[in-house]
């Protein structure tokens, strides 16, 4: 007669945690810590005597990429715990082995983004005793990725995922489904079975409109569908002001007021590979032969590997006789200051070409100041402010005296700013999927950076609380009104907390 051994499996499965920051000592996180960003679900442990597999999935929702996810185990009764790094994924899976047989154990998920670790709430399992064997993992089928929003415009938006099949039956059909938001009718559409990289431009949108968009894999038994992502399409072009010669979008939240102003001229450049996008808008005095202002929208869809062009050029949107002459940096100590900074057009060599137009630069000391505490400025930013939802960010150059000058390489004076600033606006939790003009004052963050022009930094200098002003400041000292198209936006005080101070 046969005989029939028991096999025995802890599998415990955690049906949504939420998780909270936990990279601050002395900062326990708890599940109802309001700075949650990650979600966490279906976290199981499947033990043998000696080993034991483990796995999870979980919803990051925060703007930075995940650096590491992985696993920690600590036998119960006290011990040092060992951390497992598994390959970075949505749904992390690994196996830990020199586990003790018939030891209890506590389990936790974590992911690490943004320079924040996001962990699970903690489940316990035991080790099996020698001899017995765990049951296999069940055939979990398809395994999406992350889900990427690109090149949003009014009508258009570019979606993104790769997927993985571990299922035997083979895939009949894999695409997209897209619905407006707070609606069930779902536009789908299919991008076949011939790989397992999905992307697809969806046109045809309306404007200033919040979407959801989820993708989908068919195999003979079920559909399989991804945690959907959320977006906005932007605002189409409006009827300019009465007076106003420039067509004005309402969309373009970054874009300052228009002022008249003798000598100033006003730029919009289109990305070359796709017309439909906006890279940057500037702000250039003739009189001063000088950067006033650059506006950019800040995305991860302007990341990249075009590199650094260097391809110095006169701007072809303006006259070259009322541009300086910067195929060599200006004279004495001045350096090719960026407004917009050549790192922040990484999407395309086509883009990162406009960030070398002559209209994009200011004489700015070198080593002090533009390969110091200005690049720190800069790297800040993108590093710690870019979000899911758009972070709109204008540079500028204050003038408040003209004393002091500089040569382009014709000869020509060329102006010194004495101070530069940045000034910035996004939602405070950065994954909203709305529009900034959509958005209530609390629902929105801004503020200002306001640094002097000079050498005296030393080149360990950081970017300290001290240089935060309320955006109404800086309008103050330049006389220029920012972020109209956001009338919302909180530019009389700001939070030091929100933006990491």
């Amino acid at each position: 007669m046969k005989r029939f051994f028991p096999i025995f499996m802890l599998s415990f499965v955690l049906l949504t945690v939420s998780c909270s920051d936990s990279g601050t000592a002395g900062d326990e996180p708890s599940a109802t810590d309001p700075r949650e960003e990650c979600r966490f679900s279906n976290l199981k442990a499947v033990p043998a005597a000696e080993s034991a597999d483990f796995s999870a999935e979980y919803l990051y929702l925060g703007g930075f990429l995940v650096k590491e996810n992985g696993f920690v185990c600590t036998p119960s009764g006290g011990g040092e715990p060992v951390t497992v790094v598994c390959e970075r994924s949505a749904r992390p899976r690994c196996t830990l082995r020199g586990l003790k047989p018939e030891t209890s154990y506590e389990l936790y998920c974590y992911a690490i983004a943004g320079g924040r670790t996001f962990r699970s709430e903690a489940i316990t399992f035991i080790t099996l005793t020698k001899g017995e064997g765990p049951e296999p993992l069940p055939d979990e089928g398809v395994a999406f990725g992350p889900l990427t929003v690109s090149e949003r415009t009014a009508s258009s938006v570019t979606v993104a995922v790769a997927y993985t099949h571990e299922g035997e039956e083979p895939v009949t059909d894999a695409g997209f489904l897209l619905r407006k938001a707070g609606q069930s009718d779902e536009i789908r559409q299919s991008c076949g079975t011939a790989t397992a990289s999905l992307h697809h431009t969806f046109t045809g949108l309306s404007e200033s409109t919040s979407y959801e968009v989820a993708a989908y894999v068919v195999t003979l038994s079920k559909t399989w569908r991804s945690v959907p992502a959320t977006f906005a399409t932007e605002a189409g072009a409006v009827a300019p002001p009465a007076g106003d010669s420039k067509a004005r979008y309402k969309g373009w939240a970054e874009l300052p007021d228009e002022v008249t102003h003798a000598g100033w001229h006003y730029i919009y450049h289109m990305r070359p590979d796709k017309a439909s996008v906006r890279n940057f808008s500037l702000c250039y005095s003739s009189e001063y032969r000088c950067t006033v202002w650059a506006a950019m929208a800040v995305h991860s869809s302007w990341n990249g590997e075009a590199g650094r062009n260097d391809s110095w050029k006169y701007d072809p949107a303006l006259s070259s006789a009322l541009q300086p002459n910067l195929k060599k940096t200006y004279s004495g100590v001045f350096r090719r200051g960026h407004m917009v900074a050549s790192s922040d057009r990484q999407v395309s060599v086509e883009t990162n070409r406009q960030t070398f137009y002559y209209t994009n630069m200011a004489p700015q000391y070198q080593n002090e100041f533009n390969g110091g505490i200005w690049n720190k400025l800069e790297k800040r930013i993108w590093s710690n402010y870019n979000c899911s939802d758009t972070l709109y960010v204008v540079t500028g150059a204050h003038f408040a005296h003209t004393n002091k000058t500089c040569n382009d390489a014709d000869g020509q004076e060329v102006v010194v700013p004495t101070h530069f600033y940045k000034v910035l606006l996004r939602s405070k939790s950065g994954r909203t999927g709305k529009p900034v003009w959509e958005l209530r004052a609390d629902e929105l963050q801004c503020v200002g950076f306001w640094l002097p022009h000079n050498d005296d930094y030393a080149t360990t200098a950081p970017i300290t609380a001290q240089y935060l002003v309320p955006v109404t400041y800086v309008e103050e000292q330049t006389g220029l009104r920012f972020f109209p198209n956001a009338p919302a936006a909180p530019k009389n005080s700001y939070d030091k907390a929100e933006w990491g101070y």
